[in-house]
């Protein structure tokens, strides 16, 4: 079965990403490259990451897509997810980010993973962050969504390097992973 997912599901990692961004410093860059840890049964994923207009802004490919990009403020991050769920993202599916902040401030959260809307609050500058999530079930079969995010004009902190490093990813009801991502952001 076939089907187009919700718009908000395939670039709630990308609305992460750009709230890492809201801890970050002044106008240089954003880096990011992830790990792929874990996918589930008969799953697929394919991230392709780039800038509107093109600036190649990611160095490396591997098979889960675009790897080791680099941003600047006031860009159009583009791209697109298009992948295999194997096993359905139903109720009591759960999405889990666990990142580290400059190795010391934790910010870790947890919420339903479809049929809710996930909220945390962006550590350091106490920026909120809700992220509507599509209904659920999400059955099995096949995804593909483009996205466009605009990054700030300009960094809302100045002067200091900020990382983050950590995982995120979506577990089934019986804690199974659907799909774990390690992240590296380095911000600046």
């Amino acid at each position: 079965k076939s089907f187009i997912l919700h718009p908000q599901f395939p670039i709630m990692y990308s609305k992460i990403l750009v709230a890492l961004a809201f801890i970050s410093s002044a106008a240089a860059n954003i880096q990011f490259s992830r790990e792929v840890l874990a996918i589930g049964p008969d799953g697929t994923v394919d991230i392709e990451l780039d800038t509107s207009p093109p600036t190649g802004a990611c160095a490396t490919e591997d098979a889960y897509g675009s790897n080791d990009c680099t941003f600047d403020w006031g860009q159009n991050v583009t791209g697109s997810f298009v992948g295999t769920i194997g096993d359905p993202i139903e109720s009591g599916s759960t999405l889990s980010v666990n990142l580290k902040v400059d190795k010391v401030i934790t910010w870790a959260f947890s919420c339903a993973a479809c049929g809710a809307v996930c909220e945390t609050t962006v550590p350091v500058v106490n920026q909120p962050v809700s992220i509507p999530l599509p209904d659920c079930p999400l059955p099995v079969g096949s995804l593909e969504k483009a996205f466009n995010e605009a990054l700030p004009a300009s960094s809302p902190l100045g002067g200091v390097k900020v990382t983050a490093t950590g995982t995120l990813g979506v577990t089934n009801p019986s804690g199974a992973d659907v799909l774990k991502l390690s992240i590296d952001v380095s911000v600046q």
